[in-house]
């Protein structure tokens, strides 16, 4: 999962968390635009290397629980 730069990786990256925040799968955390969570067990970080690389970390507290599956999920988003 690559862009040219960190800035268009963001520019990618952030709008796919969006549209998994529009459908109900993740919610945003407030004030951070690329951490987002799924109840109160998961956080997923999304991180931009200045080569364009995005990863979506997720850091789940106690169980995952379906976390795992939204993360496949984000993964097959972020194909490009």
């Amino acid at each position: 999962m690559s862009t040219k730069d960190e800035i268009s990786c963001y520019n990618k990256a952030l709008p796919v968390m969006e549209w998994l925040v529009s459908q109900g799968d993740i919610q945003k955390v407030p004030g951070k635009s690329e951490r987002f969570k799924k109840g109160n067990n998961a956080v997923f970080d999304v991180i931009c290397a200045r080569n364009g690389e995005v990863k979506v970390d997720l850091i789940c507290f106690n169980s995952c629980g379906d976390a795992k599956r939204t993360r496949d999920k984000i993964d097959s988003l972020m194909q490009w």
